[in-house]
């Protein structure tokens, strides 16, 4: 799953770069959206396994599902800081 949502955000990223400004916020909240939605389809399917017997070790209280719901928007949103500065490094003029 992790690796489906990093080629997602790999495409994103490219995205980012070849969009203008508007889309760029529109993309990015959609991005937002996105992660939230991935974390919920992962606990849904926990759930669903859950009720038809099979059990994944993921500790008291799910923590490992809330550390993967922490690595996604770590993930977003170290991927949009990297679009920005990409975006906009060469056309900031210093001096």
């Amino acid at each position: 799953m992790l690796t489906l949502y990093g080629l997602v955000s790999y495409m994103i990223h490219r995205l980012l770069l070849r969009v203008k400004v508007w889309a760029f916020i529109v993309i990015c909240l959609g991005y937002a959206i996105l992660t939230n939605y991935f974390f919920d389809l992962i606990i849904y399917a926990h759930q669903v396994l859950r009720s038809k017997g099979i059990y994944l070790e993921f500790g008291h209280a799910d923590l490992e599902l809330l550390e993967v719901f922490g690595i996604c928007i770590l993930m977003a949103f170290v991927n949009v800081s990297i679009a920005i500065f990409r975006k906009y490094k060469g056309k900031a003029k210093i001096g």
